[in-house]
């Protein structure tokens, strides 16, 4: 990210328009790049976190019994 950085601000101490929006769309093309890493690993740990969550869910849902047939005892 500091490459397109220093090329865009290099860039802007000239003249040349279509060098500066040459920069500016590498900057922004750096910058989509930065943003889709950081949402990626977002969703990574959003969803290690609901799958953590799940486990934690299922152990709640399991429940020890015991079957007793009161009818067997009567005959």
């Amino acid at each position: 990210m500091e490459e397109p950085l220093n090329v865009l601000k290099k860039a802007l101490e000239g003249t040349d328009i279509a060098a500066i929006k040459t920069a500016m769309e590498t900057v922004a093309q750096a910058s989509q790049a930065v943003g889709a890493a950081m949402y990626q690993e977002q969703a990574q740990a959003s969803e290690a976190s609901q799958d953590g969550a799940t486990s934690e869910q299922k152990a709640e849902d399991i429940v020890d019994a015991e079957i007793v047939d009161e009818g067997a005892n009567n005959k």
